[in-house]
C-alpha cells in the first residue's frame, strides 16, 4: 500500500494515516481480512497498480467485507469477494 509517495505495510494503516483526499494505491494481488472504513475523510482506493505504482497492471483484490461507516471512499480497480 502506498498512501501519497509512503509506503504502508496494510490498507488500513494507509487508510488510517490518510487525510482528506488522499489517494491510497495498492499492488494487483490479493489482501484477506474484513476493512471497517469509518472516518470522517473522503479518500480514493486504486488498485491493480503495478510495482512503481504508475499505471493499471490488473485488479486488486479483497477477500472479505468492507465496511465504509463514516466519510467516502472512491474505488477504482479493486474487486471485493
Amino acid at each position: 500500500m502506498w498512501l501519497n509517495g509512503t509506503p504502508y505495510p496494510t490498507l488500513l494503516a494507509a487508510y488510517q494515516a490518510a487525510g482528506e483526499g488522499a489517494e491510497i494505491t495498492a499492488h494487483a494481488e490479493e489482501f484477506t481480512g474484513n476493512l471497517t472504513l469509518d472516518r470522517e475523510v473522503m479518500v480514493t482506493l486504486k488498485g491493480g497498480r503495478d510495482c512503481g505504482h504508475t499505471k493499471v497492471a490488473d485488479w486488486t483484490s479483497v477477500k472479505g467485507t468492507v465496511t465504509v461507516g463514516k466519510g467516502a471512499v472512491i474505488v477504482e480497480n479493486v474487486i471485493i469477494r
